[in-house]
């Protein structure tokens, strides 16, 4: 039992830097608006925490006696990591310098950096 405990753990962690990488390279090669203003430091950290939150889902629905489809607990998770993704596609324009800043930020990004 031990070793079955440490394989999904293994398994567990290497599906969640999977989905991590995916989508720190998804950010980059569509160039969503936010992901170069967020920085490799910002992406990094909203991509690994959209990884848990879907993994940790996931996990608490394949333990659920009685749950939902797949499409459902899809759903769900989606309306959870929503607002996650939304930090990389928010419209970004010129401000009176030049530089590339998110709308409303005051040239900030979400961590209060200077873009």
């Amino acid at each position: 039992m031990q070793k079955r405990r440490q394989l999904e753990m293994h398994v567990q962690m290497a599906v969640i830097a999977t989905i991590r990488e995916i989508i720190v390279e998804g950010s980059k090669r569509y160039s969503l608006a936010r992901a170069a203003l967020l920085g490799d430091r910002a992406l990094a950290l909203l991509a690994t925490s959209a990884a848990w939150a879907i993994c940790g889902a996931t996990n608490e629905w394949a333990r659920t006696p009685g749950r939902g489809s797949a499409d459902q607990v899809a759903e769900a998770i989606e309306t959870i990591v929503a607002p996650m993704f939304s930090a990389l596609v928010e419209p970004v324009a010129p401000d009176a310098r030049g530089e590339r800043s998110a709308k409303g930020s005051g040239g900030r990004n979400r961590l209060g950096r200077r873009g």
